[in-house]
């Protein structure tokens, strides 16, 4: 089963769910957006502010802001929003199959720009006790104010 969830990360590392829809099915690759983290040009990786460790290939079509072509992994850089599409790999990482940086908005009164995401992803466990999912290896809580949609059959 498959599942897109809107969040915020707290300071635990666990994705607070906002919203999630189920998907019935399978679907073609994990896609997330996300701030960059961290950036290794030389190595054609980079890690997002929601833990997710991406790995490019000279074959990753990337996209600049305002839907620039011909840029590349040294167009990221730290803070900027990113929507990632890819294949998750054995060892945890996201294959990206497509990159495209959005425009960094600086945040309003000098605050730290907000650590909201999207993910779409495999259910990887359920804990039904705690209220929790793992997807892409990240621990999502889900609470009292989750809005939940489904799209699999009743």
């Amino acid at each position: 089963m498959w599942v897109k969830v809107d969040g915020r990360r707290g300071p635990d590392g666990v994705l607070q769910a906002s919203r999630i829809k189920f998907y019935a099915g399978e679907l073609d690759e994990v896609t997330l957006e996300s701030n960059a983290a961290a950036v290794d040009v030389p190595r054609l990786k980079l890690q997002t502010s929601l833990g997710v460790r991406v790995v490019a290939t000279p074959q990753t079509e990337m996209e600049g802001p305002g839907r620039q072509r011909h840029v590349s992994l040294a167009s990221v850089h730290v803070g900027d929003r990113l929507k990632i599409a890819g294949q998750l790999q054995k060892d945890g990482s996201l294959l990206a199959e497509e990159i495209e940086i959005e425009e960094s908005k600086p945040a309003e009164g000098g605050r730290p720009p907000t650590d909201e995401h999207e993910l779409t992803a495999r259910i990887e466990s359920i804990d039904r006790a705690g209220l929790r999912i793992v997807v892409v290896g990240l621990p999502i809580q889900v609470g009292a104010g989750t809005r939940m949609r489904s799209s699999l059959p009743d």
